[in-house]
């Protein structure tokens, strides 16, 4: 499992607590740090708390179903910007519309449930098809249900990072001009609002 993940500290948690704009980060580890070495995609914690890595009512269903997570505020509002201008549409139709490209997205929403597989297996042991939380596990990239359709291009743009068969993502990447990184490392806590 730690293959997928490098190791943060408390200076990478202050920095994605900015980031996000939040006060609380729950993280398993750094998937991926911009050029200027900050986090840029994490791997969220799959409990609700630390504390009690037994309890299985203490999922996180949030962090389960939205198990890679994109923090890079520069990536962010680009994407954002993608999403306003109707790109979710126009890249689902774009996919739908091909066979290999369909293919492509089975295998990156297989791809992504044997990871949620593996993160849950990891910190809760194995899970059966009677276990309550099952349903979980049939759900696709970001927990969506039906899987021709794109519920967010942050999502599938972290997850291509990983798994470049995410075509959603790899064409995020390209309408992205394959600029993946701010010119002014925009994290450093005197740049990035706090």
């Amino acid at each position: 499992m730690k293959y997928l993940f490098n190791e943060y500290n408390n200076d990478d948690i202050e920095t994605i607590k900015r980031q996000l704009s939040t006060d609380s980060i729950s993280i398993t580890g750094i998937i991926e740090r911009c050029k200027w070495g900050f986090p840029s995609i994490i791997l969220l914690y799959p409990l609700r708390s630390a504390d009690k890595p037994e309890a299985k009512k203490d999922l996180n269903f949030m962090s389960l179903s939205t198990l890679i997570w994109l923090t890079c505020p520069y990536l962010n509002d680009r994407i954002h910007k993608l999403e306003s201008e109707g790109y979710i549409k126009k890249v689902t139709d774009f996919i739908n519309n091909n066979r290999d490209f369909v293919s492509k997205m089975q295998f990156a929403h297989a791809h992504y449930f044997y990871l949620r597989k593996k993160v849950y297996r990891y910190f809760l042991g194995d899970v059966s098809s009677i276990d309550e939380n099952s349903r979980l596990f049939n759900t696709g990239i970001g927990g969506i249900s039906d899987i021709e359709n794109i519920k967010c291009l942050h999502l599938h743009y972290a997850h291509y990072r990983i798994c470049n068969e995410n075509y959603a993502g790899r064409i995020t990447y390209e309408l992205l001009d394959c600029e993946i990184y701010c010119k002014g490392s925009i994290c450093k806590s005197d740049n990035l609002q706090e």
